[in-house]
């Protein structure tokens, strides 16, 4: 049983070295697509002020290459890199939502689909907690700053019933889910590697039984 658990966390934390680098590629891709994003801006198809734009892709790249610096450069594994991982996601999108408002609204669950590449259920509350509270911010903040005015939002109080409350609920549900799936992929891994670890224990048992049947054998 015990060498069992062993096995199990080892190979967990194996997944936990393969996501940090699936993570750190993901984000490498995602400022690729924020460029793209950048370019519509320049070309008018977006309206954000182009110098407010442009300091939000920096801030955004910045911290979507955090992780490739830790994870690829550097080469650090210990248990708290996922945990920047994920604060950088939620940083990111921040910086999104308070630069282009309602357009940004999909990306909300960014940080908390990095946080399901690791099986942890944990990770996601973790992420899913720090996801709404940041959004909540970049949507107030949004409001203020009004980079990309939004016609539904006429009051604060708008803000709060129509945007962030339901925002927030939907949120939390795609978050529920998330971190349902997690605890079912480790749940099934942890009885794989149970259903793995007890066929070995049978194919030991069996070859001791038969050397001792020939030793019975030749006496």
């Amino acid at each position: 049983m015990l060498s069992s658990m062993v096995i199990i966390m080892e190979l967990l934390r194996e997944n936990e070295r393969s996501a940090n680098k699936a993570a750190a590629k993901v984000m490498r891709i995602t400022v690729l697509v924020f460029a793209a994003v950048l370019i519509l801006d320049i070309i008018g198809i977006f309206t954000i002020p182009l110098k407010v734009m442009i300091m939000a892709f920096i801030i955004g790249t910045v911290l979507l290459l955090i992780p490739t610096l830790i994870v690829n450069i550097s080469k650090q594994d210990g248990v708290w890199v996922k945990y920047v991982i994920v604060i950088c996601g939620v940083l990111f999108t921040v910086d999104v939502a308070i630069t282009m408002s309602y357009h940004a609204i999909l990306l909300y669950v960014y940080p908390i689909a990095i946080a399901s590449l690791y099986f942890s259920g944990r990770l996601n509350i973790f992420a899913s907690v720090i996801t709404i509270v940041g959004v909540s911010f970049g949507q107030l903040a949004a409001f203020r700053m009004n980079y990309a005015p939004d016609d539904n939002f006429i009051e604060l109080s708008d803000v709060f019933l129509f945007g962030i409350l339901p925002r927030a609920m939907i949120l939390f549900a795609v978050s529920t889910i998330f971190t349902m799936l997690c605890k079912r992929t480790a749940a099934m891994l942890s009885n794989l590697m149970g259903a793995e670890q007890q066929r070995i224990m049978r194919e030991k048992s069996l070859e001791v039984s038969q050397k001792l049947l020939e030793t019975v054998s030749e006496l």
